[in-house]
């Protein structure tokens, strides 16, 4: 009984697999890495779910640090931590909101 390979051709299914592995290397990782901060700082029109949820609870770690460092700002009243404070929340804020589709150009 023969053993067939998921690829008749055995140079083609190497191809394959580095074509699979590509975002492992430096070029593209870059690329596809950007992707990604485009999507959390610019946002996009056609997200997928996992996307959308990514965005949803990157935002909200944000907002939940923003929280913290406004009950720190209740307790002690240092003025550093207020800019910080209005930093997370609104990074959180902006993220949180593009993890809903852009509508328009």
């Amino acid at each position: 009984m023969k053993h067939h390979a998921p690829f008749e051709d055995r140079d083609k299914f190497i191809e394959d697999l580095k074509a699979k592995q590509n975002n492992l290397t430096w070029p593209a990782r870059l690329i596809g890495g950007r992707a990604v901060y485009d999507l959390l700082g610019k946002g996009a029109r056609n997200l997928t779910l996992v996307q959308k949820i990514a965005a949803w609870l990157i935002g909200l770690v944000f907002l939940g640090q923003g929280l913290v460092f406004l009950s720190i700002v209740r307790e002690r009243g240092f003025v550093v931590v207020v800019v910080i404070c209005l930093l997370c929340l609104a990074v959180g804020a902006k993220v949180f909101r593009n993890g809903f589709p852009r509508r328009g150009a």
